[in-house]
């Protein structure tokens, strides 16, 4: 993922989220959709209300992703 972040140049919304699109394969509707409240900080997980089928899931976040979020 670093490498990912640095050839992207300079850290920014967009490239975490692309980051985040590569990291969890979420759709995107669902990464649009992801609010503060979706991202569990102390258990690294993000919970994905809108998908495809109705149903919501929480998948797992790498350590790094969810400290850039806590900065």
């Amino acid at each position: 993922m670093l490498a990912i972040r640095e050839s992207l140049g300079r850290p920014g919304n967009l490239s975490e989220l692309l980051i985040l699109a590569i990291e969890t394969a979420m759709r995107r509707g669902e990464l649009l959709a992801l609010e503060w409240q979706d991202i569990g900080f102390e258990r690294r997980e993000l919970l994905v209300r809108r998908r495809k089928n109705r149903k919501s899931r929480t998948i797992p976040s790498q350590r790094e992703l969810i400290h850039f979020w806590q900065t």
